[in-house]
């Protein structure tokens, strides 16, 4: 600020060193000459008071003005919505077997406690999964409950449902993994209020991921079914844990009393709440 004063003193003793005009010239009305010799100066004082102003207020220094380069036109292609998920085709009947109904109702019952029930049916072996249809169930659950279905498929190592509906991409694995999150790998199906998970494309790895939970599907569905779950792979006790409930699915004719006692007693040891047999051949 003192420099501001200073500049304006001066100003005022430059103007009273001047010699003084004749009347004559003040009566004049004549279009103010331009500043010659002096205008370099003044203008130098100018910019040293603005300079000054700028340093004690603590803004930036007027800077020019750069012209913009001029961008070259281009064509700007409109954003392609994101294509919806294609609707997987599941195998159906026109109507589920008396079994299969009679079945969904009783796991209702059982589990009638919580609305949202995660569960997993557990074979011994391939020759009972070719006499349980999953697909078969999901429509029973539809047809005996309000709420919509989720079928996952639980052959974590063949992913033999996934292949038979032609269905590949991310799915059951990744989501066990962290890598994809449910949205991503839910799609519609043919059958009403039932949507499907595949298997996935990664390999099964050993599981650690004790975070790895349900919570975003409980208020999406009723019943979120998995299934068909080998018993002899680890991956299988390791999600059987994580799960409401495990039905293990036997045949009478291919499964023997002493693996059935020790299937069973593998799941409760890792965990799993074990809540009844299913006879696939009864």
């Amino acid at each position: 600020m003192s420099r501001m004063l200073d500049a304006l003193r001066t100003l005022e003793a430059r103007k009273r060193r001047e010699t003084v005009p004749p009347p004559e010239a003040v009566a004049a009305e004549i279009a103010p000459a331009p500043l010659e010799h002096d205008e370099p100066e003044i203008e130098a004082l100018l910019d040293e008071i603005s300079d000054g102003l700028a340093e004690e207020l603590g803004e930036p220094k007027p800077q020019q003005q750069q012209a913009e380069p001029t961008a070259s036109p281009r064509i700007v292609e409109p954003a392609q919505p994101q294509a919806p998920f294609e609707t997987c085709v599941l195998p159906i009947v026109p109507e589920p077997d008396e079994a299969y109904l009679q079945m969904a109702e009783r796991i209702g019952e059982q589990l009638s406690v919580n609305y949202s029930n995660v569960v997993a049916f557990v074979t011994a072996g391939h020759e009972v999964e070719r006499q349980f249809s999953m697909t078969q169930l999901a429509q029973a659950f539809s047809q005996q409950m309000i709420g919509d279905v989720l079928l996952i498929d639980g052959d974590l190592r063949a992913g033999r449902l996934s292949k038979s509906i032609a269905r590949r991409g991310p799915g059951m694995i990744e989501a066990m993994l962290g890598k994809t999150p449910w949205p991503d790998i839910i799609h519609p199906t043919n059958l009403p209020r039932i949507d499907f998970v595949a298997r996935g494309l990664a390999q099964v790895p050993t599981l650690e991921r004790s975070e790895f939970g349900w919570a975003a599907l409980r208020p999406m569905y009723r019943f979120v079914l998995i299934g068909p779950a080998d018993a002899g792979e680890p991956e299988t006790q390791w999600l059987a844990s994580r799960c409401d409930a495990v039905y293990y699915v036997l045949s009478r004719r291919h499964t023997r009393r002493s693996l059935a006692t020790a299937t069973v007693h593998a799941l409760r040891s890792a965990g799993a709440n074990v809540a009844g047999a299913i006879v696939a051949d009864d």
